[in-house]
């Protein structure tokens, strides 16, 4: 269990860096239409990692647990095959972002592997904090995301600047 949550925390940290720099800062995915799609991937990315991280790792129940990972991999496989198109327009994928997704989905495997097959033990209350922490990042990375998407859908919306001659055509 000492070693799923260790790799779970590494894994955590990469994608708290490739969710802010690449996909925030870097190429705001949430402003392109093209990448929208990929956008909606990373939220059902991160639901399933919460619910991974709370089956898995929380509550020990490892049927739902493996359902989880089975769609976090699913969505996951996905997306690391749609960014491939819906990079196009930043010039694709940057050999560091691929590395870090990478080294990510390794710890990730590692990290359920280790918690799905290991026997059941008594959870460490050191790890069970850290675990409670992941879950409550996990959570807030998921609220901002769709804060990110709510907030990209209302600036472009029919009365934004954008769209003021369309408006003023459509009410002649």
């Amino acid at each position: 269990m000492t070693w799923a949550f260790f790799f779970l925390v590494v894994t955590s940290c990469l994608a708290t860096v490739d969710a802010v720099y690449f996909h925030y800062w870097r190429h705001p995915l949430h402003a392109h239409p093209s990448s929208r799609s990929e956008y909606w991937l990373h939220v059902v990315l991160a639901v399933a990692f919460l619910g991974t991280v709370f089956f898995l790792l929380y509550s020990r129940n490892t049927g739902w647990g493996a359902f989880c990972c089975a769609i976090q991999w699913a969505v996951f496989l996905v997306d690391m095959r749609r960014e491939a198109f819906t990079r196009l327009e930043f010039g694709g994928l940057s050999r560091y972002e691929r590395w870090l997704h990478r080294c990510s989905a390794m710890c990730l495997f590692i990290s359920n592997a280790f918690a799905l097959f290991s026997p059941p033990s008594d959870v460490l209350p050191a790890i069970r904090i850290g675990i409670e922490g992941i879950m409550l990042g996990a959570f807030g990375m998921v609220l901002w995301q769709l804060g990110l998407l709510q907030r990209n859908v209302a600036s472009t919306s029919i009365e934004s600047p954008k769209y003021s001659g369309l408006l003023e055509k459509l009410r002649k």
